[in-house]
């Protein structure tokens, strides 16, 4: 017998909510921690070694954004997996019930 493959579409929409709500998380952590750092360093100092930091840390910022960025297409990518599936199942069911195949 033939190995199967079976695709669980409402696992998949699960996952796909609670990386979503992750990503949201992560990415407002990122915002604050920057954000506040910024404005920490810029006050507490002052001279020019301060924005060859500042600029290293937003490549760093950038970097982080990147990581969301690419967490964002991985979520979308499940969606679309979910969606295309499901649309499949339907279009299947439509054959099989119209005698055709």
């Amino acid at each position: 017998m033939a190995d199967m493959i079976e695709v669980n579409t409402s696992e998949l929409s699960k996952e796909a909510k609670r990386m979503r709500k992750l990503l949201s998380s992560y990415n407002k952590a990122v915002r604050s921690v920057y954000n506040d750092c910024l404005n920490q360093i810029n006050a507490a100092w002052k001279s020019n070694d301060n924005q060859e930091f500042i600029h290293k840390l937003s490549g760093y910022k950038k970097d982080l954004d990147d990581a969301g960025k690419w967490m964002e297409k991985y979520i979308e990518t499940l969606e679309y997996a979910v969606m295309t599936y499901e649309d499949a199942q339907v279009e299947a069911a439509r054959v099989a019930a119209s005698g055709r195949g």
